[in-house]
């Protein structure tokens, strides 16, 4: 996992990795299909779910960190969101009455992409913007979770020159990427994420999204048999 992770990143040391992953309860990890053995991890997401209170209400909190995949599995980590999937619907189901939020610190112009269309409902929204009860939301999970690290001002978590920055060459952009409605968006609200700055991203994770991703995921698989 830290040989990927480095070779893909900027500013990072193994010691700050091994901090990362140690708060963490959970690593989803990816592999080649073709490779039994399982040698070669190809990527990976760490996680974690903890509870808040927030205006008088326990929460859960789905919080997800290092995380990479080899640029030649990008679009094709469909076991990994599926193992993610079940971590959630475990959480509903022992939880059934309880709101679970996904927060989600991005820095990629190509994350963004993937979680504003796979999370139809999050905050701030590239068209619908940020309500004010959402935006207090937003601010009570991220001051907890990053403290002076923390900007709601600009609403982005900011560690200076100490924050992990993808390598320029992994992800170029190319005008038809700019010019996506999302990426506009994520642009514009987040300057600084071609230096590490991460917008924080807020979305429920409930019954009515399980559905929805596991729709997709289905859709997608038979696609790929045809």
């Amino acid at each position: 996992m830290w040989r990927l992770y480095e070779e893909y990143y900027d500013n990072v040391t193994y010691d700050l990795f091994r901090s990362d992953l140690a708060e963490k309860e959970c690593v989803h990890l990816g592999f080649d299909a073709k490779d039994r053995s399982f040698s070669v991890v190809r990527g990976f997401s760490t996680a974690m779910v903890y509870s808040q209170e927030y205006q008088n209400e326990k929460v859960g909190v789905l919080f997800t960190g290092d995380s990479i995949f080899h640029p030649d599995y990008w679009g094709r980590q469909t076991a990994v969101h599926k193992s993610l999937m079940w971590t959630v619907l475990e959480w509903k189901l022992k939880n059934p009455t309880r709101q679970l939020y996904y927060l989600f610190p991005c820095s990629g112009c190509r994350t963004y992409l993937f979680m504003a269309r796979n999370l139809p409902e999050h905050w701030p929204h590239f068209r619908h913007g940020l309500p004010e009860r959402q935006r207090g939301l937003r601010d009570a999970l991220a001051r907890r979770k990053f403290g002076d690290a923390w900007k709601p001002e600009r609403g982005v978590v900011s560690f200076g020159e100490k924050q992990a920055v993808l390598k320029g060459h992994v992800a170029p952009f190319t005008d038809e990427v700019r010019a996506m409605e999302e990426i506009q968006f994520f642009m514009k609200a987040n300057p600084g994420f071609e230096t590490g700055d991460e917008l924080v991203i807020v979305a429920p994770l409930d019954f009515k999204f399980l559905r929805t991703f596991t729709w997709k995921l289905v859709k997608r698989a038979v696609r790929g048999r045809r």
